[in-house]
C-alpha cells in the first residue's frame, strides 16, 4: 500500500437497498452494541472541523503516523461544501456506567430468587459477569470524560455517483463502545438514499490478510485492484529536463 501515493488495492461497497442483510453477522453485532451503549452519529457542517482534528490528531498518536492538519480538513469542507460529508459520533460514558450499574443490582437481586430453574439461574449469572466485566472497562472512561464528547469521526467526499471516505479516526479510550461500526453503517445507509452508487471505505496492502481487509470485509466489501500511477508528458522536452535536473538535485541532496 506504500509503494505509490494512492493505494492499488481499495475496498468498498456498493448501493443495497437493505444495508441491515448487507453487512455480516459481526458488523450488526458490533453496530447494535454502539446503539445499546448510546452511541450517536450525525452529519455535521464546517463547524465541527475542530473536533474532528482533535480526534484525528489522537489517530496520529494511537498509530504513530502523521495526516493532516485543520486547516487542510477545513479546506476540504470549503471546497466541496454540499459533496463533503463530515459524520461525528458523540457518546456520554456516565449514561452506559449508570445502566450497567443498575443492571447488576437487578441482576443480584433476580439470581437471590430461590425459584428460579437451573438454567434461568445460569443464564441471569452469564448476564452478570457480562454487566461486571463491562463496567471495569467503563469506570475509567466515566471517570475521565465527564460529560457527552465526540470519540469518531469520517470525512468522506463525492464525485460522480462515487463518495470517498478521505480520512478516520477514533478516540481509543472509546474502542469497546464500537462507534466505527455504527458510523459506517449510518454513513453508508445516508449516502445511499442520496442515490450515490459505491462507497469506498480506502486503500488495503492486496494480501486480504491485513487487518483493513479483514475489518473491512465485515461490511462485504469489495476489491478493487487499479492499474497504479504513470508520468504523461504533455512536454517532452521539458518533461526530460525536469527528470534530469531532479536526478542531478538527489546527487546533490545525498552530499
Amino acid at each position: 500500500m506504500k509503494d505509490t501515493i494512492q493505494p492499488r488495492y481499495q475496498m468498498g461497497i456498493k448501493k443495497c437497498h437493505n444495508i441491515e442483510s448487507y453487512i455480516t453477522k459481526d458488523a450488526r453485532k458490533s453496530k447494535n452494541a454502539a446503539i445499546r451503549k448510546h452511541v450517536k452519529v450525525e452529519r455535521y457542517g464546517i463547524e465541527k472541523i475542530d473536533e474532528f482534528a482533535r480526534i484525528m490528531h489522537m489517530t496520529e498518536e494511537r498509530k504513530n503516523i502523521l495526516l493532516r492538519d485543520k486547516d487542510y480538513f477545513y479546506r476540504l469542507m470549503e471546497v466541496y461544501k454540499d459533496e463533503a460529508f463530515l459524520f461525528l459520533c458523540s457518546v456520554d460514558p456516565n449514561e452506559r456506567y449508570n445502566e450497567v450499574k443498575e443492571s447488576i443490582g437487578n441482576l443480584m437481586n433476580q439470581i437471590k430468587n430461590e425459584n428460579l430453574s437451573q438454567k434461568q439461574r445460569q443464564l441471569l449469572t452469564i448476564d452478570l459477569k457480562n454487566m461486571k466485566d463491562e463496567i471495569v472497562s467503563l469506570e475509567n472512561v466515566a471517570y475521565k470524560y465527564k460529560q457527552e464528547t465526540f470519540v469518531a469521526g469520517a470525512l468522506m467526499v463525492g464525485f460522480g455517483n462515487t463518495v470517498e471516505m478521505l480520512y478516520a479516526g477514533m478516540n481509543g479510550d472509546f474502542k469497546s463502545f464500537s462507534p466505527q461500526y455504527l458510523s459506517h453503517y449510518i454513513r453508508f445507509k445516508y449516502l445511499f438514499d442520496m442515490d450515490y452508487a459505491y462507497a469506498n471505505m480506502g486503500g488495503v496492502e492486496g494480501c486480504l490478510n491485513d487487518g483493513l481487509s479483514k475489518y473491512k470485509s465485515k461490511f462485504n466489501a469489495v476489491v478493487r485492484e487499479y492499474i497504479g500511477e504513470f508520468d504523461l508528458p504533455v512536454n517532452k522536452f521539458l518533461y526530460r529536463l525536469y527528470n534530469t535536473l531532479y536526478k542531478v538535485y538527489k546527487r546533490l541532496a545525498k552530499h
